[in-house]
């Protein structure tokens, strides 16, 4: 066993102070969570896949049995998100609970989890970028594509099933189920695996979503399961944050939308609306673009994978001392560093142990900000991302979100 070293004691001990003041959320299993309220849509949409437990069964509970399920998922609306919007808001009056969102707080692990009913230390695919097994490739895990060429990664000899380890259970659904979605995702690798090859439709914009849900329902003469995953509030908040005009004018869409839907309805199907995770604004000072050439990149055997607000680091085996001391100076303030083992003993990744694959994706180390900042390392020819709003981590805004049911 190697010894710890001194940052890395430190490291655990700022990440334990920053849990104890509330700085950030520590994982809990035991209180209500997303992965209780996937368990809880699965078993009442006839999957027998799924184990119980009280969180799934209060959510059960909240839901109840209705004929006809709608379950929306606003990508991106954290539970303060939703607070900060006016008193009269029709989902801010709806709202049933408060979950936790899985670690890390990000759509790849969220809506893989959604798609198997499990943590992400057991499905294997923790965040945005993965690193595979073999030829040191780096995965754009959703768009199923290499990091910095782009190229997809069927050309390059990769099969969905190397990524994406554990099936889908929602072809195990006895209901009937439609997705619907984004009509560049309907086909997209990530869709055919989560949907398991069952029915999915397109959407172009959030008019045609809200329409189509209304006509899955209507169309139904059994029970029914109709799935919305909705974009478009995410993709406003990375550009603008959560106080855009942008973010602003699209929740306030959402929220009418939904609100009209439910009218229109009148009591046919129960609406259950939930998110992945929230968001959090980010400011300039505290992204750090490293080049390529870095010296410190010569201490890891590849770029830092994971998300720009929660890096993994692959750190070279006889590195660790001065990959920590490199890492401390420089960005300490930002950024404390903890080992992938004690990251696991704390269950940041859910109540399970890690998958041999899930220790290897996850790398040797993690920096955990108590504040967001951004880090990636830049190869030549990648254009980093500069987002304002950003998620991943362990902060309240990104790790609470709300369960609303109508």
């Amino acid at each position: 066993m190697k010894l710890r070293q001194d940052w890395e004691v430190q490291g655990l001990e700022r990440v334990l102070g920053w849990f104890d003041d509330g700085t950030l959320v520590r994982p809990d299993a035991d209180e209500l969570n997303f992965v209780d309220l996937v368990r809880a849509l699965a078993a009442t949409a006839g999957s027998t896949a799924v184990p119980e437990g009280s969180g799934v069964g209060r959510i059960k509970e909240i839901i109840g049995d209705p004929e006809r399920l709608v379950f929306v998922l606003v990508d991106g609306l954290g539970y303060s998100q939703l607070a900060a919007a006016p008193d009269d808001a029709f989902l801010r009056r709806h709202t049933a609970e408060r979950l936790q969102s899985v670690f890390l707080s990000t759509t790849a692990a969220a809506l893989t989890s959604l798609a198997t009913g499990l943590w992400p230390a057991e499905h294997g695919l923790p965040a945005w970028w993965t690193r595979l097994e073999r030829d040191n490739i780096c995965a754009v895990t959703l768009p199923f594509r290499e990091r910095g060429t782009g190229r997809r990664l069927e050309e390059i000899g990769v099969a969905p099933s190397e990524l994406f380890t554990v099936p889908s259970i929602w072809p195990g659904f006895t209901r009937r189920l439609v997705s619907i979605t984004p009509a560049p995702f309907i086909d997209s690798v990530y869709s055919n695996y989560t949907s398991g090859g069952t029915e999915r439709w397109g959407y172009d914009d959030l008019p045609q979503a809200f329409e189509l849900a209304e006509r899955a329902v209507r169309q139904a003469t059994g029970s029914s399961f109709t799935y919305l995953y909705v974009s478009q509030y995410d993709s406003a908040v990375h550009e603008q944050g959560t106080r855009g005009e942008r973010s602003l004018r699209v929740l306030s869409e959402i929220d009418a939308r939904i609100a009209s839907l439910a009218e229109s309805l009148a009591g046919r199907a129960r609406i259950v609306v939930a998110a992945d995770h929230g968001q959090v604004n980010t400011l300039p000072e505290a992204r750090v673009m490293l080049p390529a050439d870095d010296p410190l990149t010569e201490l890891l055997d590849c770029d830092p994978t994971g998300e720009v607000g929660v890096p993994f680091f692959h750190v070279s085996s006889g590195c660790e001392s001065s990959f920590g001391h490199a890492f401390a100076e420089r960005w300490g303030e930002l950024y404390a560093i903890i080992r992938r083992e004690d990251a696991e003993q704390l269950n940041l990744f859910g109540p399970a142990p890690l998958t041999d694959l899930m220790r290897g994706r996850v790398g040797t180390h993690l920096g955990i900000a108590p504040a967001a900042a951004q880090f990636a390392v830049v190869p030549p020819g990648w254009t980093p991302p500069t987002f304002l709003g950003i998620h991943g981590g362990l902060r309240p805004d990104e790790m609470y979100t709300p369960l609303i049911v109508v």
